[in-house]
Formats: C-alpha cells, structure tokens, sequence
C-alpha cells in the first residue's frame, strides 16, 4: 500500500509540474500576442467603494476605458471617470473624459505579465442634486503599473500614480494626491 501511495505521489508531482509548464508557455503567448499593433483594448478600473459612519457619506466610482495598439507595446485611449456621492440631503455626479498613452516594457516582470507606465489628461465635471454645477476641472495624472495575464487575453493589473486636478484657475482650487487602482483588461485581436 505504501508504495503504491508513493506511486500515485509521483505522478501527481509530474503532472503538476506539466501543468505549470504548460501554463507558463501560454502566458507567454499571451504577453507577447495581446500587446501587438492593431489590437484593441478594452476595460477599466474598479475604482473604490465607500461610506464614511460618521458623516454617512457613500461613494462609488469606476473607469472604464477603451484603446487602440497604435504599434507594439504602445496603447492611446479614453477613460471615462464616473463617481457618484450620496451624501443624505442629495448627491454628486461626477463624469469626464480623459484621454491616456500607456507603453508596457517588453522585458515585462515575467513571461506572463508587463510593467507599464501611462500618463492621462483631461476633463471632469460634476452635477448635484440641488441642481449647481461645478466648473470643469483640469485632470491629469501619471502612473506606473502591472498587468498580469491569467488567460490569453485578459489581465488583472493594479497600478499607482499621482493625481493632479485644477478646478478653476481664476479661483486657484486644485487637488494633488497618490492613487491605488485596480483594474481588469481584455486584449481584443483585430
């Protein structure tokens, strides 16, 4: 009985060895085949989620976006920001449009996955529930970033950069800040 346990060890060891062999050669292939010119890109960050207890604010907000491989490993698009911020008495809705360039270095982290860096600029705006609206706001931001492949043709990535947005320049209000995002794309071959 012991050695036929031992047997059976032994080709599960082989065939979980195959497996991750085999699962590498397709990220690999992935990589290298989702970030070719003429392909189209298509998702998004989650954003965040929130609710602050004490003052009983809610937030939610998502990016998706959508681009076009321009040559290899290069990428232009859009992303459209969009938060919507219930604060009891009414809401905030904020949306824009914000065009980016991303560049994922061919070297990647590994076979399956890239190290990217993006640079976005843009408008936004906002309406309430008391029917006031914000002026536009200047947004920019630059980022670095991974994208690691877990099929053929999508990635999870996460990505860390700083924001910057101006809101009037006669008034001088503006924010800056460091941002976490994570996201979910999928690599479409034209």
């Amino acid at each position: 009985m012991k050695h036929v346990c031992l047997f059976l060890a032994g080709i599960l060891l082989v065939l979980a060895a195959e497996a991750q062999v085999t699962a590498r050669q397709i990220a690999a292939d992935a990589a290298a085949s989702a970030l070719k010119r003429g392909n189209w890109i298509a998702g998004g960050d989650i954003g965040s989620t929130s609710y602050n207890f004490t003052s009983k604010v809610f937030q939610i907000s998502i990016s998706p976006s959508g681009g076009y491989f321009f040559t290899d490993n290069l990428v232009v698009g859009a992303i459209l920001p969009l938060a919507l911020t219930d604060y009891g008495d009414g809401h905030t809705f904020s949306y824009g449009i914000t065009p980016f360039v991303r560049y994922y270095f061919p070297e990647g982290a590994n076979s399956g996955s890239r190290w990217f860096i993006e640079g976005a600029a843009g408008l936004s705006d906002s309406s309430n529930s008391e029917g006031t609206n914000t002026p536009a706001s200047l947004v920019t931001g630059a980022y670095v970033g991974y994208a690691h492949f877990v099929a053929k043709n999508i990635a999870l990535e996460g990505k860390l950069g700083y924001n910057y947005s101006k809101a009037d320049v006669d008034a001088g209000g503006n924010s800056s800040g460091i941002g976490l995002g994570f996201g979910l794309q999928i690599y479409l071959p034209w």
